[in-house]
């Protein structure tokens, strides 16, 4: 007589099976098999691969970078100007401040407020039947792009064998890629892009939490859905990221200029700007929030002539935007 597995001896099999993949995947792309000292020793400028601690529906892994760690013993960096080290910072910032929110503490300090800010994911959501492909496609470019590998220090990969939703029955990631920056997450984005043209139809289309949408496949945000499901349970979500971007982005108009995607910047014409502006369903100024409708009647009015350039909101870099197309016209009519 066969004896079924249980659930939950089925879950803990198909974790294992999955991180046995896992390496032969990584083993293939790197041309060995995981990373031990020893071998680190052998081959010093070997790409390296460590799998960090085992969470139960996530698989692990960060790499060292031979570069960094380079500057450090030369004394050019400190260790924690690190990119691994500095994506752990902003996770341990997050901690804090989700800790002392549980104890009714709702004034967060401004240095864990500002390290938590400094860490933007990207997020591939693969159906699950695609799930294997994706890893294997994303682990060999990482091994083929030294720069990526600087990008995206830390990432993990789902191991369950099936999606998995949160208690509010959002959508949890199923690859999520840590960058220590927004240059670095924009220029991973530019990147994954070029590398998986074509694979957008093999996305779910299942935007996790607090994420802006790249593509059917690939997902970008600010800070972690954890740190801000407890910033919303205090009712101080608002406060610190943007609705208008499914609070995937901080507020305001700083270095995080909340066109990640650059669906502005990308528009060549009025049509395409106002077809990017419905998508965003407007934006939030300095001072106010404008509907699409809203920025639609006001660059309108500047090129009639009848508002000034200066009327129309730099968030987002749409002031700039209006500003080149209008220059790009009258070079055309001269």
């Amino acid at each position: 007589m066969i004896q079924e597995l249980s659930p939950i001896n089925q879950k803990e099999a198909y974790a294992r099976e999955t991180r046995r993949e896992h390496d032969t995947l990584l083993a293939h792309a790197l041309g060995k098999p995981r990373y031990s000292r020893d071998m680190e020793e052998e081959n010093p400028s070997a790409v390296w691969l460590h799998r960090l601690d085992a969470a139960d529906m996530y698989d692990s892994f960060g790499f060292i970078n031979h570069g960094e760690l380079a500057r450090v013993s030369a004394g050019e960096m400190m260790r924690e100007e690190m990119a691994a080290e500095r994506v752990a910072a902003a996770n341990n910032a997050e901690t804090r401040i989700e800790k002392e929110l549980k104890r009714g503490n709702l004034r967060i300090a401004d240095a864990d407020l500002e390290r938590s800010s400094e860490q933007f994911k990207i997020h591939l959501q693969p159906q699950k039947e695609y799930a294997a492909d994706v890893f294997a496609r994303l682990i060999q470019c990482l091994a083929d792009d030294e720069e990526l590998r600087a990008l995206i220090p830390i990432f993990k990969a789902s191991v369950a064998e099936n999606p998995v939703r949160d208690d509010a029955g959002e959508p949890v990631p199923e690859v999520v890629l840590y960058t220590p920056s927004y240059e670095a997450m924009q220029k991973a984005v530019d990147k994954l892009q070029r590398y998986f043209a074509g694979w957008e139809a093999r996305g779910s289309g299942d935007a996790p939490r607090f994420n802006w949408k790249v593509n059917d496949l690939m997902y970008v945000a600010q800070s972690g859905g954890d740190f801000k499901n407890a910033l919303r349970k205090q009712g101080m979500l608002d406060a610190y990221y943007d609705e208008n971007y499914n609070y995937a982005f901080r507020r305001g108009t700083g270095i995080y200029s909340r066109e990640p995607i650059r669906v502005i910047r990308q528009s060549e014409s009025f049509d395409e700007l106002y077809a990017a502006l419905d998508k965003l369903g407007g934006l939030t100024g300095s001072k106010r929030p404008y509907s699409s409708e809203e920025l639609k009647v006001i660059i309108e009015g500047v090129r009639r002539g009848k508002l000034p350039l200066r009327g129309v909101t730099e968030s987002g870099g749409l002031h700039d935007k209006v500003r080149d197309l209008l220059a790009e016209k009258n070079e055309a009519a001269g």
